[in-house]
Order: structure tokens, then C-alpha cells, then sequence
């Protein structure tokens, strides 16, 4: 009778450890199903460019990246732009927040910026960038020439601008035939002496 006791207790303990592993099992395999995520993956856009090159009536120059043309005024340098105030109004400056970026035809190494009142003003081979508020849509260069002073860029960095008009020619005149000079015809030649009547002797 002990023998069965015995028995009986050992199925019941292995039943019991076989209940609780089951139960473990179950909320270890939801447990790893609701950790796991989807994957997903990030696409990093392209920086749009900051100046890049175009054609244009006047050739390839240097337009920002909605294809308006950029100019350079004649009176900047390197270090100090000149057109402050009501100037930056028509002509509004080339900034940006970080670094420059080259597009298609431009040169990274031309590339810089300047400090201004109006922020980080791009620089294009120590030319500062500008737009004009003229230009209402790409290819326009409406500012080309104004005053004087503002020109566009090419992609090298130099200045684009009319070549110089040809040195003025003055025609060569003829000068006018001269007559000779006139002279009054000589005078007729004098009578002949009048010879007197023959005389006679008597």
C-alpha cells in the first residue's frame, strides 16, 4: 500500500513539473513575439545644391539651386561686400546655415563663405554671390550689366561680362581735288606800229 503511495506521488510531482514548464514556454514564446519589431529603412535625400551651372543667353553661368542666375558686384572684395541696406533688397544675398554645396558644373574648391549682416553669405572664387530681384524665373539675367557693375560668373570663377567696344576709327577722308589755280589770259599782243603813207618826190 506504501509502494502505491509512493507511486501515485511521483506522477502527480511530474505531472505538476510538466504543467509549469508548459506554462513558461507559452509566455516566453509571447513574450518574443511581441518584442520583435518591423524594420524599416531611411533614405537620406541628396543636399540640394547651393550654386550650380546652367546655360543661359550669355553662355554656362552660375545659377542657385532653383536655376536663378547669381551676380557679383564689381565693388565687393574677397572680405567686404558693398551692397547693404536697401541694395540687399534688389539684390538679395546668397546665404546659407551650413556649408556650401556644389552642384553640377561648379567647383567645390571655389566654394566659401563670408560673415555679413545679412548671415553666411556664399562666395564663389572670392566673388560674394548675389540674386536680383528682377529675375522672376531661370535663365532670366535681367541684372547683367546694371550700372555698370553687376555681371554673372562662369564656372571657373571669372567675371562675365560685354568685351570692351573697339577703339574708335576715324574714317579717312579723301581730300577734295584742287584746281589749278586760274589765271587770267594774257593780254592780246600789241598793234603793230602804223606806218605812215610812202612818200613822193616831185
Amino acid at each position: 500500500m506504501r509502494r502505491v503511495m509512493v507511486v501515485a506521488a511521483l506522477v502527480a510531482s511530474a505531472a505538476l513539473v510538466a504543467a509549469c514548464s508548459g506554462g513558461d514556454s507559452s509566455v516566453s514564446s509571447t513574450h518574443r513575439k511581441r518584442s520583435t519589431k518591423p524594420t524599416t529603412t531611411t533614405t537620406t535625400l541628396p543636399a540640394k545644391p547651393t550654386v550650380q551651372v546652367a546655360q543661359s543667353p550669355l553662355g554656362a553661368i552660375l545659377v542657385d539651386e532653383n536655376g536663378l542666375t547669381l551676380y557679383q558686384l564689381d565693388t565687393d572684395t574677397a572680405t567686404a561686400v558693398t551692397c547693404t541696406g536697401a541694395c540687399a533688397t534688389t539684390w538679395p544675398p546668397l546665404t546659407v546655415k551650413g556649408a556650401p554645396v556644389a552642384g553640377a558644373g561648379a567647383d567645390p574648391a571655389l566654394l566659401s563663405t563670408l560673415d555679413t549682416a545679412s548671415g553666411k553669405q556664399v562666395t564663389y572664387a572670392g566673388h560674394p554671390l548675389y540674386r536680383f530681384s528682377g529675375d522672376q524665373s531661370a535663365g532670366q539675367t535681367n541684372g547683367f550689366g546694371v550700372g555698370g557693375v553687376w555681371w554673372v560668373l562662369a564656372a571657373d570663377g571669372t567675371k562675365v561680362a560685354p568685351p570692351p567696344p573697339p577703339p574708335a576709327t576715324q574714317a579717312q577722308v579723301a581730300p577734295a581735288p584742287t584746281s589749278p589755280p586760274t589765271q587770267a589770259p594774257p593780254p592780246p599782243p600789241p598793234p603793230p606800229p602804223s606806218m605812215g603813207s610812202p612818200g613822193y618826190s616831185y
